[in-house]
């Protein structure tokens, strides 16, 4: 019976562990401000001057007992939506995740309607055709030719 409250205290601490929140999950989704266009979490300049604090200070707000949302709103509040390594995707930020794939879709239509219209049957036009009024002014104007060349 003694052992019952150890194994349980042993797996409710072992869930807690899993579960819990370290640097390089938040670090992933937070840009690097340095200008090497990498996530803090993969930065890796030697002495960054961003990465290094911002790592150190997500260390301490996990540390605190802050969440993951926290933590990325207190950098949001202090550097702007430009930490974030990802928009949000509210907003005008929706538009950043939205517009790729209409434009696919529109370009995609438009390749449609070209092709449609180069295989429709009648769309080219025939150079070599003429009409039959053409065609009679042309064979009298070689018939006149032909007897002024006989002379």
């Amino acid at each position: 019976m003694k052992r019952f409250p150890v194994l349980f205290l042993l797996i409710l601490s072992a869930s807690s562990l899993a579960g819990a929140l370290t640097v390089s999950e938040v670090a992933r989704e937070l840009s690097c401000r340095c200008g090497c266009n990498m996530t803090v979490d993969g930065c890796n300049h030697t002495n960054c001057p961003f990465a290094i604090p911002a790592r150190k200070s997500i260390d301490e707000k996990i540390a605190s007992g802050m969440t993951k949302e926290g933590i990325m709103q207190s950098f949001v509040a202090q550097y702007g939506e430009v930490v974030l390594a990802a928009p949000t995707k509210k907003g005008f930020n929706l538009t950043a995740w939205i517009l790729p794939f209409v434009m696919i879709l529109v370009g995609g239509g438009i390749v449609r309607v070209v092709i449609k219209r180069w295989t429709k049957p009648g769309a080219r036009s025939d150079p070599g055709r003429s009409s039959p009024a053409e065609d009679a002014e042309y064979q009298a104007r070689v018939e006149k030719e032909l007897k002024d060349l006989d002379r």
